[in-house]
């Protein structure tokens, strides 16, 4: 690949410096970072070689930027709901612009391997670091949602069992499978507890712009009459200030708390580039 070197230095500094501020800057990347990554990560691909080989098929390098721009939007759209953080969006546009194949080995996907084992390093943590706290506390999830979760466990477990009988799934997929179903019923189980502890009641004036609300905390019939989006921006922040001074509201429920995600990238990068994809390469 061209500028193989070049690209995989640009890419390891750009998310050491984003996994540094994601968590020692309280989850606030610089935005003169991100679009500084993305601007270098487009030129690079512009100056990339008009076709790259993909299992042995040669596909047009625009193509590639039809994927980014659609993972742009569907990036902006989960953004605005609340659910990522912006720089994530960005990064992840980014990485995939510049590494969108192992830069020596161009017959793989490269950019999929290194978005799934991000996800498997995030799920572990996720689960010791909640579950830890829930052992600890001693809590013991609704009822309900405890009955739910096991019955949707066990039967997506049965699911893959028949899978499996049918076609062959990997000791690495399976694992992979069972971790996503294990950590979704976790966290249906505990959802309650966890949200709680992402979230705290914030003052209106130190409320940030990328801030997530969390609406399902506030009475409901004045996120209605305000139309109260969860994701703070700038028109948000203002209609803050107002509420709160026509409703005597001091505090917001804000997720103050929500887990990072970058760190995980790059560690997943630098995994991937180490050892060439073989960690992860049987999930595909």
């Amino acid at each position: 690949m061209e500028f193989g070197l070049i690209k995989i230095a640009v890419g390891v500094i750009a998310f050491a410096l984003g996994s540094y501020f994601d968590l020692f800057n309280k989850r606030n990347v610089p935005d003169v970072l991100s679009y500084a990554f993305l601007a270098i990560s487009a030129l690079l691909a512009l100056l990339s070689p008009p076709n790259i080989s993909i299992l042995g098929i040669a596909v047009p390098s625009m193509w590639f930027f039809a994927i980014a721009c659609a993972l742009s939007i569907i990036g902006f759209a989960v953004y605005k709901m609340g659910y990522v953080g912006g720089a994530d969006v960005i990064f992840l546009v980014a990485l995939f612009l510049i590494l969108p194949v192992h830069p020596f080995r161009e017959q793989t996907f490269f950019f999929l391997y290194i978005l799934i084992f991000a996800g498997v390093l995030f799920t572990l943590y996720f689960l010791a670091y909640y579950g830890g706290r829930i052992i600890e506390k001693r809590i013991m999830p609704d009822r309900f949602r405890a009955i739910v979760s096991l019955l949707l466990f066990v039967g997506y477990v049965v699911i893959i069992y028949m899978v499996n009988s049918l076609i062959s799934i990997s000791f690495e997929g399976m694992f992979f499978l069972l971790l996503l179903i294990f950590s979704s019923s976790f966290f249906y189980a505990y959802r309650d507890s966890i949200n709680d502890w992402m979230i705290e009641n914030v003052e209106v004036g130190k409320i940030e712009e990328e801030d997530v609300i969390a609406i399902e905390k506030m009475d409901q019939a004045l996120v209605k009459k305000y139309n109260i989006g969860k994701l703070v921006d700038s028109g948000m922040l203002e209609k803050l200030k107002t509420i709160g001074e026509k409703e005597k509201i001091e505090k917001f429920p804000i997720y103050k708390n929500m887990p990072f995600f970058l760190p995980f990238l790059f560690l997943s990068l630098l995994i991937n580039l180490v050892f060439e994809i073989a960690v992860v390469n049987s999930f595909i």
